[in-house]
């Protein structure tokens, strides 16, 4: 028997100068509340500034913020990042410099603390039979992957993505740079998804008391 569900999640485009969390935050955010989104409200409360990359915990912060219930999987400890730069340049040695100047740092301490404080993550590598169980629940899914797999490209290409169903085969997303509904074999989402440099950011979001 053939098992699939799909889920009638909006679809935001992003801007094309990095807001994929944004545009994935909006999609749960209409899915969930049934009030269209601001994406420019959206990098308000997330602090986004440009030409820097965000970090998943400042989407945690803001989704929690706008009253929603959520949980940020990740299968690396966030209390090094309360460090800032030390932790990055001791992390990522080669790249430290260029990470440095695409982080915010003020940001990415505050929202790690603030996740940290309010006990919303948990140190754990997601499955996709997981999310799939996520997804039969009707919850909000937010990946953090590396595109470039999925597009069979290099270098790295992190890239937030808003699951919308599965099959047998298929994971199905919308790619706020591409389009609504892509679907991506199971195996190289997976591999997209767990590869070095995600830490396998998984947010999962739902209504206040429906967990």
């Amino acid at each position: 028997m053939v098992q699939s569900v799909k889920l009638n999640i909006p679809f935001y485009r992003d801007s094309g100068d990095g807001n994929c969390l944004q545009a994935s935050m909006a999609s749960l955010l209409e899915y969930l509340t049934g009030k269209k989104q601001d994406l420019a409200l959206l990098d308000k409360l997330t602090h986004r500034k440009k030409g820097k990359w965000m970090m998943t915990t400042q989407g945690v912060k803001a989704l929690v913020e706008m009253g929603l219930d959520v949980k940020y999987y990740t299968k690396v400890d966030l209390e090094p990042f309360l460090r800032g730069s030390a932790y990055i340049r001791e992390r990522f040695p080669k790249m430290a410099d260029f990470l440095m100047e695409k982080l915010d740092e003020k940001e990415m301490v505050e929202s790690t603390r603030y996740v940290i404080e309010r006990g919303l993550y948990v140190k754990k590598q997601l499955t996709l039979s997981e999310i799939e169980v996520f997804i039969k629940a009707r919850k909000g899914v937010i990946l953090l992957i590396d595109a470039n797999i999925i597009n069979g490209r290099a270098p790295y290409h992190g890239h937030y993505v808003t699951v919308t169903g599965f099959d047998d085969l298929y994971v199905y997303y919308h790619d706020s740079s591409i389009g609504p509904n892509r679907k991506a074999e199971k195996t190289i989402l997976e591999k997209a998804w767990h590869s070095p440099y995600t830490d396998s950011d998984t947010i999962v979001v739902g209504k206040k008391g429906n967990r």
